[in-house]
């Protein structure tokens, strides 16, 4: 599914902007994305697993504060999140400088609310100036299928990522 989204200035200001996509997920199974050019910001509270390509994060209850989050610079514009159903959800969006990026967050941004049992899925357009009555589009396109077999926390990360790049090629 490809989601348009457009941000107008209807101001008589000139306004800088940064189009971002929250998705809200069930707590619980994999999320992961593709590793960047830069580590994740001083501030996040949440620690991702790292391989040669991406970094993933397996939700486990007991080992999570109440709150916490990540921002991250992927170098690719997905972001995937497996759930313990075996459904695999893709967010694909435009990649960019760092610089571009609005102030203080990255490309992508999970967020796990441990107390209220979900996930955030988060990506951002490019930080930019609108003048009066000038617009921009941000493009996102979701993915999403069901794999064979069942969820385990010792699912094989590249056979997830082989999948990912079969589906959003």
């Amino acid at each position: 599914m490809e989601i348009i989204y457009e941000l107008k200035n209807i101001s008589k200001d000139i306004k800088k902007v940064g189009p971002w996509e929250i998705t809200v997920v069930p707590a619980g199974g994999l999320t992961l994305f593709p590793k960047g050019s830069k580590d994740n910001f001083e501030t996040a509270t949440v620690t991702f697993n790292q391989n040669e390509n991406h970094q993933y994060f397996f939700y486990k209850e007991e080992t999570l504060k109440d709150q916490q989050k990540l921002f991250a610079f992927p170098n690719e514009g997905w972001l995937g999140h497996l759930n313990n159903n075996n459904f695999l959800f893709i967010k694909k969006f435009d990649t960019f400088s760092e610089e571009e990026v609005s102030p203080t967050h990255g490309l992508v941004k999970v967020y796990i609310n441990k107390k209220l049992k979900y996930i955030e899925l988060e990506n951002h357009g490019k930080y930019q100036q609108l003048q009066p009555n000038e617009s921009l589009t941000y493009k996102v396109t979701w993915y999403l299928k069901k794999l064979d077999g069942e969820f385990t926390s010792e699912v094989n990360i590249k056979s997830i990522t082989d999948q990912i790049f079969e589906i959003i090629k």
